[in-house]
């Protein structure tokens, strides 16, 4: 009886580290994707926005459980969503509007956390709260950070004015090489999973 209890728990930590190397080469070719298409990318997170908006005024009319104040959370970091991607791919990390987003997703975490502490609801329909109403747009904006990074350079577009002309001097003297030295040092998501990957596996010179 304990042999097949320890192979039960050998067969779940395998199942465990397939499912994460699946949902790593998941996110990683859905990145890829969000860096070379990202005008389509841009619309679907659009569409994605709007339903999570519909969706959300559904939930404040059908269930009466909810409370407006986290309808009302909802509908304002969807609100400040789609400012941030009025710039997309173009994302300023110090930027108000990222900065407050970022305030809302903590703030709505807690609102959600404190409902479903003191309501009872079967734990796929939590799941699903947090997954569509709390997780989905932030993660559709995490998977494209990536694009950020091959942005080209606009001297005159407003996200680039932070480069003054003594950080620029700073940086190399001019705007391209200022992009150039940006891009050296990318912390998107892709980025991390390619340093990773060139980390774990190493490149095979190819023999002719």
């Amino acid at each position: 009886m304990w042999f097949m209890y320890a192979l039960s728990w050998v067969s779940f930590i395998l199942i465990a580290i397939c499912l994460t190397i699946a949902v790593a080469a998941g996110m990683y070719y859905v990145a890829e994707l969000i860096e070379e298409y990202t005008s389509i990318a841009k619309r679907i997170i659009r569409l994605i926005l709007i339903t999570v908006t519909i969706l959300n005024i559904c939930l404040f009319l059908f269930e009466t459980q909810f409370t407006w104040t986290l309808c009302i959370i909802g509908l304002i970091s969807n609100i400040i969503y789609f400012f941030i991607l009025a710039d997309f791919p173009v994302i300023g990390f110090l930027s108000p509007t990222f900065l407050f987003s970022m305030l809302l997703l903590v703030i709505h975490h807690y609102f959600a956390f404190s409902f479903f502490n003191s309501h009872y609801y079967p734990f796929p329909e939590i799941l699903s709260y947090f997954t569509i109403f709390v997780w989905m747009v932030p993660f559709c904006f995490v998977l494209s950070l990536s694009a950020n990074d091959y942005v080209l350079p606009q001297y005159a577009d407003k996200q680039r004015d932070q480069y003054n002309q003594d950080s620029m001097l700073n940086n190399g003297g001019d705007v391209v090489t200022n992009y150039f030295k940006k891009r050296a040092n990318k912390v998107g998501l892709l980025a991390c999973m390619r340093s990773i990957q060139d980390t774990i596996l190493p490149t095979r010179n190819k023999k002719f």
